[in-house]
């Protein structure tokens, strides 16, 4: 199955979607998860590809930054956090704009605390 360590994937950050969604495609590619891309219904799912959604979901939970666990936390397929991560960094649009948002709020906070 697919691991960070294995693929040298960092985080992603708000500087860097381009370059890590490449690395993360070619990853998904290489071990063959990349069709879950294309998964519009989890109830669709067979038993074995409900597992490697669930695996590859959670890691790519874990490949990114903090920031981001909000907007894919709660997803039950790859393609839909896959989907809303595009978005944010792709279109701007309702999900770019409230991400922009709440990264400038966390600022604010953390300038307010010091």
């Amino acid at each position: 199955m697919l691991q960070i360590e294995e693929f040298k994937l960092t985080l992603l950050n708000t500087n860097n979607y381009f370059q890590w969604s490449v690395r993360v495609l070619a990853a998904l590619k290489q071990k063959d998860c990349w069709k879950l891309l294309n998964q519009a219904d989890i109830k669709n799912l067979c038993v074995e590809k409900r597992r490697k959604n669930d695996k590859v979901l959670s890691l790519l939970t874990l490949m990114v930054s903090d920031t981001y666990l909000d907007d894919i936390g709660r997803c039950e397929l790859v393609s839909e956090a896959w989907e809303i991560l595009e978005g944010i960094h792709t279109n701007y649009r309702l999900p770019h704009i409230m991400s922009q948002c709440r990264n400038i709020c966390l600022k604010y906070r953390t300038y307010t605390e010091n």
